[in-house]
């Protein structure tokens, strides 16, 4: 990988792309990247294990903003937004999903946004799309003023999306990077913003800069039982960290426990419902 000498006056923004196996995706995330109306940034693709398409595709955009990196495969996403981080060379550092689309002034509005404020860590609205890009019909996701650490650590997620935010590369310094548990592969981002929330809070954008792409591909699981074992993970992970009030993560695993029953409670209702009507549908037909 070499970098790209930057004369710019305007601080350089350095954007991490985890990939694998997303190639489609992938070109129209890097499309909308390279779109920026803010011009001194540098895209470090990184590959989960290496992939020849994604090395071909990179080298043909022969754009020296673009370089390919690859890490060694792990799986998880935080080995290899870890070693995107040690790559970077810019004042400023975002993480964008190999799947997720940026608007034109996403890098123009955080960075005038934290420059003339003097804050570290900020992030943005987003919206929903599907997998053909439609917009979804929906609230905004992940916005809020202003994010401390105890309203974040009582928060369950769908806070901030790794794909809106804007870090000051100089904090990452006074904390250790992403947690390359193999037990944490759902769940890293949030533990990381926990801890970097520890040093800076987070100011929210509201405005809508992202495009969150929801389909079948992605890491999220939709299974209940599985978010409650994440969300145990996760749990275990917090506590790990030894440095966050026990008080407000008891009260978070009260949370988990609280809406596990909440959501079971909810499709047990509606399997019992949907079998009453199939029931009676065959009880007229009798």
């Amino acid at each position: 990988m070499t970098h790209v000498s930057h004369n710019s006056q305007l601080p350089l923004v350095s954007i991490i792309i985890p990939t694998r196996l997303r190639l489609h995706f992938l070109r129209l995330t890097v499309d909308a990247i390279r779109a920026q109306t803010y011009p001194n940034f540098e895209v470090i693709v990184v590959a989960d294990g290496h992939q020849q398409d994604v090395c071909d595709y990179i080298q043909s955009l022969q754009d020296a903003r673009v370089t390919y990196a690859a890490s060694q495969f792990a799986g998880r996403p935080s080995v290899v937004r870890n070693f995107g981080i040690r790559l970077a060379t810019g004042t400023f550092i975002s993480f964008c999903d190999d799947d997720d689309l940026w608007l034109p002034d996403k890098l123009a509005i955080q960075v005038a946004f934290m420059e003339q404020r003097g804050i570290d860590f900020c992030f943005t609205a987003a919206g929903v799309i599907d997998a053909d890009g439609n917009k979804i019909e929906q609230p905004q996701i992940g916005y809020r003023k202003k994010i401390s650490l105890a309203w974040f650590l009582m928060s369950l997620g769908d806070n901030i999306y790794p794909s809106t935010i804007m870090l000051r590369r100089q904090k990452l310094e006074a904390i250790k990077l992403f947690d390359e548990s193999p037990k944490l592969r759902q769940g890293e981002d949030y533990e990381f913003f926990a801890r970097f929330l520890e040093i800076a809070p987070g100011y929210g954008i509201d405005q809508e800069l992202v495009l969150y792409r929801g389909h079948s591909g992605s890491i999220q699981e939709r299974s209940v039982m599985r978010w409650f074992l994440n969300q145990l993970n996760l749990q275990k992970a917090l506590y790990r960290t030894k440095s966050f009030p026990r008080s407000v993560l008891l009260i978070r695993l009260l949370r988990i426990f609280y809406w596990m029953a909440r959501i079971s409670t909810a499709a047990l209702s509606m399997r019992v419902h949907s079998k009453i009507r199939t029931l009676n549908v065959r009880l007229f037909r009798t």
